[in-house]
């Protein structure tokens, strides 16, 4: 039972109590009850008061027994479903062959299960005589109507391509046939033709069902099978859960040369064995099925077998289902067995939600009777494994072919004995006893001209002709000669042969039809029926949305098309659809003109099914998406200096389903030069099989300790990059890249990557990549393109319907000019995920510079190193990846660098800076050479008297006496040399005077709350700019930097709360000076800016009460005799005491209100105080005085009342 704290609302708790009361001295017997579970409701008193109501039920009965809904056969009389019959049943020389093993790979949403049939099965054509495909999968609840769609696709000839395609998109929610209130409810289908609006189970349409929370589906694909081997694909993406149970395979076919005949029996349906009838009626649920075996002979074997839908197997009884099952609310519940034959209960194969069972039954059919399988569930199952159901069965019966010691006698039919050339014939064999071969000689000319026993013929000219057929087995043969048997007589234009459609009508691939593209059409077994060659036949294809399907979008020729022959043919749609969006259905049509003669004129067309219209994701998005980009240039750097990157390895990868990952960067791994300056770092995270509700995954990603993202990566702060290939099997699985610019939290001595995923899972990680872009005087001038983007490419023409062209990404570097005539080398760098190994063309320019080229893995990141050197235009530059592969690569981030010779060495211009330049004596200073121009020595006067002090770079001096000093530095290099004086640069003062004071000045001087001000500060001593004194921002802002010569310091101050902002000033050898700014609320007309912080709590309510059980039954009642107590545990889940009262709600002098009895009181005067967190026990009862005079069925409600203690 749930309870809902909320304030000032009331909530609710319904707690059946049910029963029988008797009246005094009556003796009636009334049939049991117990359990019943009605549904929660809400109501009561409005009031501050928690409210919590039980639902009591009680059956007073006078010698009347309790009535009970019956419906449907099925087993389970309260929940329903669709018992078992017999939908097929003959008898064949080869067998009845089925692959009903369990769906692989439970969980996926998108699964393909691959068949096997017998080599005699399709040893040769017209050997199948039936073949139905089943399907099941889970919706994901008993009744609701969650989401549910699944697509079906039938590969019959092993060719690859899924010629049939079967979309199921209809669903429903299913209602239990009996509902809480013991009303009859069921499924309305009425729809349907001879079904009512109280079914058992759900109807979709003429080939699937519902029943509980699995959809069922069949279809007859008797003539969809050409090949040995069977591929079929089902897809539930889109579903709330869409885990897939069957997928069973059923062929029965014939097999001349077996010495067996074997008769089968398929019983289908979706029934149901659960407790809810063991609850509910005090039975258990017992289903059967019958199989029609009256009248055979000579069997000499009899195998069964079930197909079942549940975790737990079932039980089963043979060959009746009569059992001594009786209930009694114990462990187990049920107790007795089939009286038959108990059949054994070990699966042959279990699955997680599905198996089968089989069983040799021989003894039991012996063509006496008929025999049924009775089945039930297994009684010991606790939870999901209580729960059984069962949809297909099957009885396989085989007995020797009846042989003869007589010769054959022949005989046979024919559907047409006269009529117009080309006349096509079907003769039947109609022959008596064992026929080991035929002879037919359709003309009675000597010639053998058919071996088959049931051939079909045409005659293409006119005459009267004889047919002789000859049977033959091994104790001789016999001939049938029918004279002049057929006529055939000349009509004004003689038609010969009849051409058709005897394949399918699909694209390629088959899934869907591509945007912006032209789409191909395969004709697949055009045929001639005749026997003469036909020639010039034109074939002619219509797409459903161009000019509505009436003018053809292309048309072909067949040059020549011998008799009996076929062939398959594939046009090119031209139409170039812009936008994504509907469907499209295509027909083909053979002859549109009607300039062959034919036999029938009517089956020369064939339509494929609503094909989805959708953009290619396999492609490159630039082109063939709407909207879609190539990798563009986002960064661009012009510098001295260089760009190091670093790709974790493959071993970093993490599959669907990962936990935790952390990635480390080491020193060595992104080895800055010292006196570099750090002017980019991007952090690049890239994912893959992405299935999170929404399409962004949740992520919590920490890079060196500083939170990047928490929660859905769509509204973080990277910058976010997707694709998907938007049809087929993976048709919402998203690949992305996310870029970070770490700059201010990258570490030249260490980087480190924390992730975890926030919430559910449904992502796998590519490796990550550290890109770092650094300034150094001393390296050379480099120009660095940086694209970006997320492509999916895939190559493969009858799967994903891309050509090596389409199935490329295009990375364009813009944004600079490249001095191509100064390039002394160029490097791309063409990061990939899933590349390799010997994957993918690199394109540079137009020209493929190299081939099969990514060598990684399906786990990697990493990029392929090439340099493009002799390929570099001055602007236009272009790189192209291009899959070769149908596994696929993602093309991710492309980076250019361009290397330039160095250039001729200037003159050296001298410079320096100083800490400190004033304080007291002995003052020690620290000088920094900041000269251009590469000198290669120093000379360094501290004091400007002509005397060199120092020939150190960046030495320090030590001013020993109060005094002002001019200081000058003279740098030397191979092209001169130059001096710099800065004139009483140092102030040294006596240790004994007075500290001088710093002076402190902002401007502006006031901020606004959210927005980011440049605010510059000045800072000065003795009325003179002070160099190197440290400005630090506390209060609603936060900041610090260090002042230069001019004494000044700009500091970007964003303000993060109205109130003041306390600025200090501090130097050594200084006193401090401090000032206060003002943050204030931007007016509501100006622009602002928000910050969102996440909140969370978890709150315990004051008031929350529990009670269980939810349900009581006080059995059989007599007045004057107490029932028996049942206990009642009330809960207290709030943070305080709590005191609960309790009210009944009954009819007017009814049995509840009258001796309901709660811990031996009544009810009334009920009042228990229960802790915090704590619970108590009471005890319910049923005390009617002896004179209580009402008999029958009552209904009322127990209502507990909660309020702080």
């Amino acid at each position: 039972m749930s309870i809902f704290p909320t304030h000032n609302r009331n909530n609710l708790i319904f707690l059946n109590l049910f029963g029988f009361l008797l009246p005094p001295l009556v003796g009636a017997d009334c049939a049991h009850s117990s359990g019943i579970h009605f549904p929660t409701r809400t109501g009561g008193k409005v009031t501050n008061r928690k409210l919590i109501f039980v639902l009591l039920t009680l059956i007073l009965c006078s010698g009347v027994g309790l009535t009970l809904f019956t419906g449907a056969a099925a087993a389970d009389e309260w929940v329903g479903g669709l018992p078992l019959t017999t939908v097929q049943t003959e008898t064949v020389t080869g067998d009845l062959w089925f692959d009903a093993t369990p769906a692989p790979n439970w969980g996926e949403q998108v699964v393909t299960k691959t068949f096997t049939l017998p080599e005699a099965a399709v040893a040769e054509p017209g050997r199948i005589a039936w073949a139905r495909l089943y399907i099941s999968a889970y919706c994901g609840h008993m009744q609701s109507d969650y989401a549910f769609s699944i697509t079906n696709s039938w590969d019959g000839d092993n060719d690859g391509v899924y010629e049939q395609v079967w979309p199921e998109t209809e669903h429903g929610a299913f209602q239990y046939f009996v509902d809480a209130d013991w009303n009859p409810v069921g499924n309305d289908n009425s729809e349907f033709d001879g079904h009512g609006e109280h079914e058992p189970y759900l109807m979709l349409n003429d080939h699937e069902n519902r029943v509980t929370s699995d959809y069922f589906m069949w279809y007859d694909v008797k003539d969809l099978i050409s090949d040995q081997t069977i591929n079929v694909n089902v897809d539930t993406t889109g579903s709330y859960d869409g885990r897939i149970k069957v997928i069973t395979l059923v062929v029965a076919y014939n097999d001349p040369s077996s010495t067996t005949q074997t008769t089968y029996w398929v019983n289908e349906g979706h029934d149901v064995c659960s407790y809810f009838t063991e609850d509910n009626f005090g039975e258990a649920a017992v289903g059967n099925t019958s199989f029609g075996t009256t009248g055979l002979s000579e069997v000499t074997s009899a195998t069964l077998t079930v197909d079942y839908m549940a975790s737990n197997n079932g039980c089963y009884g043979f060959p009746t289902a009569d059992n001594n099952f009786e209930y009694t609310g114990e462990t187990p519940p049920v107790e007795g067995t089939f009286t038959n034959l108990q059949l054994d209960r070990d699966p042959d194969t279990q699955g997680a939600y599905s198996g089968i069972d089989s069983w040799n039954v021989t003894s039991s059919v012996t063509g006496s009777s008929d025999v049924t399988l009775g089945y039930a569930r297994y009684f010991l199952g606790e939870g999901t494994a209580a729960f059984y159901k069962i949809p297909l069965a099957f009885l396989v019966v085989k007995s020797p072919i009846e042989t003869s010691s007589q010769p054959p006698v022949a005989d046979f039919t024919a559907d047409v004995t006269s009529g117009d050339a080309p006349l096509e014939v079907q003769f039947t064999d109609a022959s008596t006893g064992t026929v080991s071969s035929y002879a037919w000689d359709f003309d009675n000319d000597g010639t053998v001209d058919s071996t088959q026993q049931n051939p079909m013929y045409t005659y293409s000219t006119e005459g009267t002709y004889s047919v002789n057929l000859t049977v033959t087995n091994e104790d001789g043969s016999d001939s049938e000669l029918k004279t002049d048997y057929i006529t055939v007589t000349q009509a004004g234009q003689v038609a010969t042969n009849d051409l058709s459609i005897s394949g399918i009508v699909n694209t390629v691939p088959a899934s869907a039809v591509f945007a912006r593209e032209t789409n191909p059409v395969k004709v697949l077994n055009v045929q001639n029926t005749g026997t003469a060659t036909l020639t010039n036949i034109s074939i002619a294809v219509y797409a459903s949305d161009v000019s509505s399907g009436t003018v053809p979008v292309n048309t072909t020729t067949i040059a020549s098309l011998a008799g009996d022959a076929k062939t398959t043919v594939t046009l090119i749609d031209p139409t170039i659809r812009d936008l994504e969006g509907g469907t499209v259905t295509y027909t083909a049509v053979i002859d549109p003109d009607n300039l062959i003669a034919e036999t029938d004129e009517t089956n020369n067309n064939k339509s494929s099914s609503a094909k989805p219209l959708r953009y290619n994701g396999y492609k490159g998005k630039g082109i063939y998406w709407e909207g879609g980009s190539n990798i563009t240039t986002m960064h661009t750097f012009d510098l001295q200096g260089n760009l190091l990157y670093s790709t974790q390895p493959d071993s970093a990868y993490q599959a669907v389903g990962w936990e935790s990952r952390t990635e480390t960067w080491t020193a060595s791994d992104l080895p800055v030069p010292d006196g570099s300056t750090i002017e980019k770092a991007f952090l690049y995270v890239a994912y893959n099989w992405d299935q999170t509700p929404g399409g962004y995954p949740w992520l919590n990603i920490n890079f060196n300790g500083n939170t990047l993202d928490n929660g859905n990566i769509s509204t973080g702060n990277g910058t976010l990059y997707r694709d998907w290939s938007n049809f087929g099997s993976y048709a919402d699985y998203e690949y992305g890249l996310c870029v970070y610019d770490v700059t201010d939290k990258f570490s030249s001595a260490g980087n480190s990557l924390v992730m975890t995923p926030v919430g559910e899972n449904k992502n796998a990680l590519y490796p990550s990549t550290l890109v770092v872009i650094y300034g150094n005087e001393n390296e050379t001038r480099k120009q660095i393109f940086i694209n970006e983007e997320c492509d999916e490419l895939g190559l493969s023409a009858s799967s994903y319907g891309t050509t090596p062209e389409e199935a490329t990404a295009y990375a364009p570097f813009t944004g600079m000019s490249i001095d191509v005539e100064k390039v002394t080398n160029a490097m791309l760098y063409s990061f990939a995920g899933s590349a390799g190994p010997d994957e993918g063309n690199l394109l540079f320019n137009g020209n493929i510079v190299a081939t099969n080229a990514w060598q990684g893995s399906s786990n990697s990141g990493s990029p392929l190193v090439f340099e493009a050197t002799n390929y570099i235009n001055a602007t236009g530059n272009e790189a192209g990846i291009q899959s070769t592969t149908s596994g696929g690569m993602d093309a991710l981030q492309q980076i250019l660098v361009i290397e330039y010779e160095e250039s001729a060495p200037s003159a050296p211009v001298a410079n320096f800076t100083a800490t400190p330049t004033s304080g007291d004596a002995p003052l020690a200073v620290n000088f920094t050479d900041t000269s251009t121009g590469s000198p290669t020595s120093w000379l360094w006067d501290f004091d400007n008297d002509g005397t060199i002090d120092s020939e150190e770079k960046n030495p320090s001096y030590t001013y020993e006496t109060a005094g002002n000093y001019s200081v000058n530095l003279t740098v030397s290099g191979s092209e001169g040399s130059d001096s710099e004086v800065k004139t009483e640069y140092i102030v040294v003062k006596n240790g004994t005077s007075a500290t001088p004071a710093l002076s402190l000045s902002a401007s502006p001087l006031n901020v606004t709350v959210g927005e980011e001000t440049d605010v510059t500060y000045t800072v000065t001593g003795d009325d003179s700019p002070v160099e190197g004194a440290l400005v630090n921002l506390s209060g609603c802002a936060t900041g610090s930097g260090t002042t230069d010569e001019n004494g000044t310091v700009v500091i970007a101050v964003n303000a993060s709360c109205e109130g003041t902002i306390i600025v200090t000033a501090s130097k050594e050898g200084y006193t401090g000076a401090e000032l206060t700014q003002q943050a204030i609320e931007a007016s509501s007309s100006e622009p602002s800016s928000s910050s969102t912080v996440s909140l969370e709590v978890d709150i315990i309510p004051a008031i929350s009460l529990t009670v269980s059980p939810n349900s009581l039954d006080f059995g059989k009642v007599t007045p004057g005799t107490p029932s028996e107590s049942l206990p009642l545990t009330l809960q207290n889940k709030g943070g305080a005491s709590i005191k609960v009262t309790a009210e009944v709600d009954d009819q007017e002098n009814g049995p509840f209100i009258t001796g309901l009895l709660l811990d031996q009181s009544i009810w009334s005067s009920y009042s228990k105080v229960i802790a915090a967190e704590s619970s108590e026990t009471s005890e319910a009862q049923l005390d009617l005085p002896v004179n209580y005079s009402s008999t029958g069925q009552f209904q009322g409600s127990l209502i507990f009342w909660a309020e702080a203690a």
